[in-house]
């Protein structure tokens, strides 16, 4: 009785204390933070997309501007960390707990066709964008890899693995018919399998044994000009292990480890250079360039992902400590400029109107938002850096569809013809650099002062959602519409066009409830890898 009666007046204090607190957009009680990074393949690579730990941060104009997308617009609301890629044509492609959404605009998010309707572990995409491969676990019982072979506008499921928990999943970019997934079996043994058919089939290619006692395997990137090479993280004590395979993932050789979680990994577009980044600041960054020793690179940044695209090492970085969430360098990481700063964004595009997912859902959240990001103490604002990259002409709507066309005409003999076909297309700008995110660690927040939610440490989670709001974007179609050419300098919202011509439709919300903040219960970790991932 004195357990029912105690309960009755934590749940009473939860539900005023509820009422008392205002609903910021928290989604998940999380520090503000960001976790990982990619940008679009090829001349999409103006496309750019960040993971926060209150949504997703996208530009259409190589960072000049950026827009807010909340995590109830995605359908992803919590502490799942939703793995996303970018497709030849700029769509944007996220994994979450339902299924697959994509966009164009970022305005508008629905399912895409073939859509499995299941929690996507995991995205990856070959060099052109053109062919993508998600991941459905894991549950060890029907474990599936799905494929696309159109940027991510259909997807049709592939090889099935059962007894298998999926962990990670990458294609490789010069080769997307092979295809490298790794994870677990019963017993928590770690194994490496692998396809050499586009994902219609995959064999097991290591296990325990080959990870030189790691473990775990993280496919961490497979070099973007021999897909023989790839790299996986293996987890060693309280650090871990990067390790490289030459002959397709059957024997490693361990290159490096950090003492703390290896939480960045960077690939050169040459696959000459490799990056990775400590969750220790004394251990930082470090580069090895054309197998040499690695070195400590001269700039001092939290990092908290690492990835390199067209010359361009991109770092999410902590924004209480460093200023800003994202940032650039151009000569390795010795310097690195601000590229993004949570506390200078301006929330959801103009572009996005009120009868889209963003517009509706996410513009009523931003208020509360943006009252979380201002109160963090990072000094005075940073001067934020872009660099010049030439404008897009993206064509028409017709130009559009006629790509896609072509895409699914390419796969009239069956997907390993069509797979074959692009292993020989141009890697020029391989996006195939995995990065790692911050994991939800198992501190315990000692909510003692109610009022001050934020002052929870980095990697605090706080599931206290009362009522979250759900998006169901299901509509069986999501062509998607052309960006505009970049928005002038130092306009903080992305203007992609109101209309995205995604049949997605805003879908049935709910409105959202307050959060109750302040009476919580620690959430337990969530698995080792989403420290050790960027996906």
């Amino acid at each position: 009785m004195y357990a029912s009666s105690s309960r009755s007046l934590v749940a009473l204090g939860v539900a005023l204390l509820s009422a008392a607190l205002p609903s910021p957009s928290l989604a998940n009680g999380r520090f503000p933070s960001s976790n990982y990074f990619v940008a679009g393949p090829g001349p999409e690579s103006r496309v750019l997309a960040l993971r926060t730990t209150f949504g997703l941060a996208t530009s259409y104009d190589a960072g000049r501007s950026w827009a807010w997308v909340c995590e109830e617009a995605l359908d992803a609301v919590g502490t799942f960390d939703a793995s996303m890629s970018i497709g030849f044509d700029g769509t944007l492609v996220v994994g979450a707990p339902r299924g697959i959404t994509i966009s164009r605009s970022g305005c508008s998010w629905g399912a895409p066709r073939g859509n499995p309707m299941r929690p996507i572990v995991d995205v990856a995409n070959d060099a052109t964008g053109r062919y993508l491969v998600t991941a459905i676990g894991p549950n060890g019982v029907d474990d599936t890899l799905v494929l696309s072979d159109d940027g991510g506008a259909s997807w049709t499921e592939g090889a099935r693995i059962p007894d298998f928990f999926t962990d990670t999943v990458e294609m490789a970019p010069s080769r997307p018919s092979r295809i490298y997934v790794s994870g677990f079996v019963r017993g928590g043994i770690a194994v490496l399998r692998r396809s050499d058919d586009g994902g219609m089939t995959t064999v097991e290619v290591a296990r325990y044994t080959a990870f030189l006692s790691g473990s775990s395997s993280f496919v961490a990137a497979v070099d973007p000009l021999d897909p023989d090479v790839v790299y996986v993280r293996s987890a060693a004590g309280f650090g871990t292990m990067l390790l490289r395979s030459d002959d397709g993932g059957r024997t490693f050789r361990e290159l490096t480890r950090t003492d703390d979680q290896m939480v960045g990994f960077a690939l050169s577009d040459d696959g000459g250079t490799v990056w990775v980044a400590s969750a220790s600041p004394a251990e930082g960054i470090r580069r090895s360039v054309r197998g040499g020793p690695f070195t400590r690179v001269a700039a001092r940044v939290t990092a908290r992902c690492l990835r390199q695209h067209g010359g361009v090492l991109y770092v999410c970085a902590d924004e209480a400590a460093d200023g800003y969430l994202l940032g650039s360098s151009i000569d390795g990481g010795d310097h690195i400029d601000p590229l993004f700063s949570g506390r200078l964004l301006n929330g959801v595009s103009p572009a996005c109107g009120a009868t889209t997912q963003v517009g509706m859902v996410c513009g009523p959240l931003w208020p509360a938002q943006r009252a979380v990001l201002a109160a963090i103490d990072a000094g005075p604002p940073p001067v934020l850096v872009t660099r010049d990259v030439p404008p897009i002409d993206r064509g028409s709507d017709a130009t559009d569809d006629a790509a896609r066309d072509v895409s699914d005409a390419s796969d009239a003999g069956g997907a390993s013809d069509a797979l074959d076909v692009a292993a020989a297309a141009d890697v020029e700008a391989a996006d195939v650099s995995d990065v790692s995110d911050v994991s939800d660690v198992s501190d315990v927040m000692a909510a003692s002062d109610v009022s001050d939610v934020m002052a929870a440490s980095d990697g605090v989670t706080i599931d206290a959602q009362a009522d979250a709001v759900t998006i169901d974007a299901r509509a069986d179609a999501a062509a998607v519409d052309a960006q505009p050419d970049a928005s002038v300098a130092g306009d903080r919202g992305a203007t992609p066009p109101v209309d995205d011509g995604c049949a997605c439709g805003a879908g049935p919300t709910r409105a959202p409830g307050a959060w109750a903040a302040a009476m919580v219960i620690a959430l337990a970790t969530r698995r080792r890898r989403r420290a050790e991932r960027g996906r």
